[in-house]
């Protein structure tokens, strides 16, 4: 079974680099003083000799996405001689699984969803990055929330490699002030406002959800901050994963974001 590594839940998982292949390749050394606390590994392929070495990566990354990491990635390829091969797609939630669990993971994910990296470390296909990665550069470049964050069970899953803003509402500045209409601060207020503006003939949600076969998890995170943001975080963590089956959460349950969501008023889904 091959085993992986995640290199960053929220956005990269780190997959064995155990199985890679060799080509001629050139290696021109990285900058002098470029990094810091230096890995065995790192100091290795800075000195060239991992040149030619062949990581493979998958991710969600596609099209235009695609070309600009790889195109962030070729310095570094320039300067060890190690040639990564990024393949994404868009049916990342679908593939992902079946592809680490026939046997042909390749050797770095780009994991957007921690929940779903959960049943792949449950599986015993994540490698544990503390038996590799330097714990003292570690703590110098990120908060412990965050390395607290990379742990699943009882292995540090990965390292977080970006992230993404979200539960952010966007909205037409001008017509807002021109209507008259007040920033809401509470949930009531943007409940009053949401009836307000539907009272005045327009539609005061839009939320895009599309995309492809994941399509809607713009929702399901939305649901999550008002999961977070209403009930304790047991429940949330009982909504989501629950330690047994007999503490799941049901659909209806009062506190349950998703019958907060029912008395929100109807978005304008686009």
């Amino acid at each position: 079974m091959k085993r992986i590594l995640i290199l960053a839940l929220a956005a990269a998982v780190l997959l064995s680099l155990m199985s890679v292949s060799m080509v001629g390749a050139q290696a021109s050394g990285c900058p002098e003083g470029l990094f810091s606390l230096m890995s065995a590994e790192l100091e290795s392929a800075c000195s060239g000799e991992l040149a030619g070495t062949v990581v493979t990566m998958f991710g969600p990354f596609t099209d235009e996405d695609e070309v600009k990491f790889n195109t962030s990635i070729a310095e570094f390829e320039g300067w060890t001689g190690i040639d990564i091969q990024y393949t994404g797609t868009k049916e990342f939630e679908a593939v992902v699984r079946p592809t680490v669990e026939s046997g042909a993971a390749p050797d770095i994910i780009d994991f957007p969803q921690p929940g779903l990296l959960k049943g792949l470390v449950d599986g015993g296909y994540v490698i544990d990055t503390d038996t590799f990665l330097n714990a003292e550069w570690m703590q110098q470049n990120y908060l412990q929330s965050w390395l607290d964050m990379a742990r699943i069970g009882d292995i540090s899953a990965g390292i977080w490699a970006r992230f993404n803003a979200k539960s952010l509402v966007w909205y037409p500045k001008a017509a807002f002030e021109a209507a008259g209409y007040a920033v809401p601060t509470t949930w009531e207020e943007l409940i009053a406002l949401s009836d307000q503006i539907v009272a005045d003939g327009g539609a005061p949600w839009c939320v895009g959800i599309e995309s492809g076969a994941a399509t809607g998890w713009p929702a399901t995170d939305w649901m999550e901050e008002f999961m977070l943001r209403t009930t304790s975080l047991e429940n949330y963590d009982n909504w989501s994963f629950p330690a047994d089956a007999a503490s799941r959460l049901p659909f209806t349950s009062p506190g349950d974001c998703r019958h907060v969501l029912w008395r929100c008023p109807a978005p304008d889904v686009r």
